[in-house]
């Protein structure tokens, strides 16, 4: 139940070794989760957290290609009948909102859930291209080609120690001339235990569209910032 949740939280990004044993056939075996995989969505972030509490995140859009942006994203804990806790994603408003199912047993951080839809809906929109196909990618790439390297970042002023995580799923796309102007994105995840719900950062990057702009102004960037967490005044 916990492995199914966790893989659910991934929503076709990351593909679950029983339904790749399935669609194998009978008697196929599981194909082993990745390193990255295993620090994005099958590490519980969330079991250190009081519940009920709050966690919030700033999603900050900048770059040549399109005005920017600034929202937010919150996840609440609440108590659940026969689990540790229930996850209830708020991801995003107004026109930009995405309703996110609200997960019971939820290991990894489910903001990476809204993270990645996101992502994945703005890439079929700039492409004109499939969801299905982006997803495909962000999967073979996390299961396959993810460079994954301790680090340390800083999180209110103090050092953490942690795991960044980097991803260009389109690099090596042999069809990646259908959409070349975004093929560069890359995807950089900053991971610890030693913050609440384990996410500091998650970016989705492509860079400058021609050398006449400057080195750090990108075509596009998404980043997806830890802003704090919030528990219930125990006094009241």
């Amino acid at each position: 139940m916990r492995l199914a949740a966790a893989l659910l939280l991934a929503l076709a990004i990351t593909a679950s070794a029983a339904s790749a044993a399935a669609g194998a056939g009978a008697g196929a075996e599981s194909q082993p989760i990745s390193e990255a995989e295993t620090a994005l969505f099958m590490t519980d972030y969330l079991a250190a957290l009081p519940v009920p509490s709050a966690l919030r995140y700033g999603l900050v859009r900048r770059g040549t290609l399109e005005p920017g942006f600034s929202d937010t994203v919150q996840l609440d804990l609440k108590p659940a009948a026969g689990a540790a806790r229930s996850v209830e994603t708020r991801c995003l408003s107004g026109s930009r909102k995405l309703e996110m199912p609200e997960l019971d047993f939820a290991q990894g951080n489910p903001a990476l859930l809204c993270f990645f839809e996101r992502d994945i809906r703005e890439m079929e929109r700039l492409t004109g291209g499939r969801s299905a196909y982006f997803r495909k990618r962000i999967r073979v790439a996390l299961a396959g080609s993810a460079q994954v390297r301790p680090a340390t970042f800083s999180y209110n002023g103090h050092p953490v120690a942690g795991t960044e995580i980097r991803i260009a799923p389109y690099e090596d796309d042999p069809l990646r001339g259908r959409y070349e102007r975004y093929a560069g994105k890359v995807y950089l995840f900053r991971m610890s235990n030693e913050v609440p719900g384990g996410l500091i950062e998650a970016t989705a990057l492509i860079p400058a569209g021609s050398a006449a702009q400057p080195a750090d102004v990108p075509l596009l960037e998404e980043a997806l910032t830890l802003a704090g967490s919030q528990s219930p005044d125990p006094t009241r």
